[in-house]
């Protein structure tokens, strides 16, 4: 509770001076400009941080919806009949020998369509694992493996 100030003389009053118990005025007014500075201060850099924020919720949201799509296409059986380049990028060979391969007859070509050619996965695998050719020297072989 402030009590009333006695004056000892006309103009000056004896308590302490108006503002703050042994504060002038001025000096309170100066720490409640600083204040209200940090004050606006602080309000910009949490305006800043919930920018960056919701940008970063977004980005999660994305990489959400990327992991869900990624889970449902690793959950869902392989594909039964591969196109030409599928089956090249399948077996690490290129969409030529796959096409060499069909040539020969080793694989067979199946066409539910005009101009696509499809081959069954499990003869693409029957056909890579019943190569029994060596690699020709030094085509794909190290020097190591090349001694044997």
């Amino acid at each position: 509770m402030i009590r009333p100030t006695r004056q000892t003389d006309g103009d000056t009053p004896a308590g302490p001076p108006a503002g703050s118990i042994g504060e002038p005025a001025d000096a309170t007014a100066s720490r409640l400009e600083d204040l209200a500075q940090r004050v606006a201060d602080l309000a910009g850099r949490v305006d800043a941080i919930a920018g960056r924020l919701d940008e970063l919720a977004a980005r999660v949201e994305v990489a959400g919806e990327l992991l869900r799509e990624l889970l449902s296409r690793a959950a869902a059986p392989p594909q039964r009949y591969l196109t030409v380049a599928g089956a090249a990028a399948y077996t690490g060979l290129s969409p030529d020998s796959i096409r060499a391969l069909i040539e020969q007859g080793r694989l067979t070509a199946l066409r539910p369509v005009r101009g696509r050619i499809l081959v069954d996965r499990d003869e693409v695998d029957a056909v890579v694992r019943s190569a029994t050719g060596r690699p020709a020297r030094g085509r794909g072989m190290s020097a190591g493996s090349r001694r044997r």
